[in-house]
């Protein structure tokens, strides 16, 4: 047995890591081909005109893709629960970039969104004067420009919360998901008492849960994958659907075992 001083830090644990790799093999390389596959993806976007659209999914996409990889190490570690706070953030991506893809002015009520909502941390610190991290001089720079943003687009409404999102874009279920998910993210008292063990508080690698976890990232990142691929990367739809047809007959063998 490997005997663990310093968590996951310890430099042992490399060899835990090669033997669930190892272990799971199957389960591993699903994920590392949904990886190739999503490169592909983001790599199809080079040299494309740019638009409104563009110029957020392209980024945003980039952005999903560093989340399912920070995924798939904390799997590899053996850290679901951790992987499971990084999928809220994966949601929360995924349903602004489902929302920009259904209208193109859809991109810019998230602009004004976010602007309003940072004037309104701009207003907390001159309250308090709290200007260690931001100064005054930012404080007014930033307010002027945000605000001239937020006149500009005077004429559109702010993109609504992430409910009622979901609910326009036909994913209450998935909502309810993903308010699930918050509980790990935001340490709920749920979460933390869980940690408690017969045998003590709960440290300890958990090899056993990350393929409850690694479907849940598959399934999260399925639609806006299908959407980007039948816009932007019509000649990946092949790949694309091997690649779910891998996932649901491993997920449908482990459900076996």
């Amino acid at each position: 047995m490997v005997i663990i001083e310093n968590g996951f830090l310890d430099e042992k644990f490399n060899n835990l890591i090669i033997s669930n790799k190892t272990s799971n093999k199957e389960f591993f390389d699903l994920l590392y081909d949904y990886n190739k596959l999503l490169h592909k993806v983001l790599y199809n976007f080079d040299g494309i005109k740019q638009n409104n659209e563009i110029n957020y999914i392209v980024p945003a996409f980039a952005k999903l893709v560093k989340l399912f990889q920070s995924c798939v190490i904390m799997l590899e570690y053996g850290m679901p629960d951790i992987s499971e706070s990084m999928l809220r953030s994966i949601y929360d991506l995924k349903f602004q970039m489902l929302y920009v893809l259904k209208n193109d002015i859809n991109y810019q009520r998230l602009i004004k969104r976010m602007f309003s909502k940072e004037l309104g941390k701009l207003n907390y610190i001159d309250k308090h004067s709290l200007y260690d991290y931001v100064s005054k001089d930012d404080v007014e720079n930033f307010r002027k420009v945000w605000n001239f943003t937020i006149e500009q687009l005077k004429d559109i409404s702010c993109a609504p919360d992430t409910r009622q999102m979901c609910e326009e874009l036909g994913l209450e279920e998935e909502y309810v998901f993903y308010s699930m998910l918050c509980n790990n993210s935001h340490q709920s008292c749920d979460v933390i008492y869980s940690l408690n063990k017969d045998f003590g508080i709960d440290i300890l690698p958990d090899f056993v849960n990350i393929y409850l976890v690694g479907f849940r990232l598959c399934n999260a990142i399925d639609l806006v994958l299908n959407k980007i691929i039948t816009k932007y990367a019509p000649h990946l739809n092949e790949e694309y659907n091997k690649l779910i047809e891998q996932c649901n007959k491993l997920f449908e063998k482990t459900k076996e075992e």
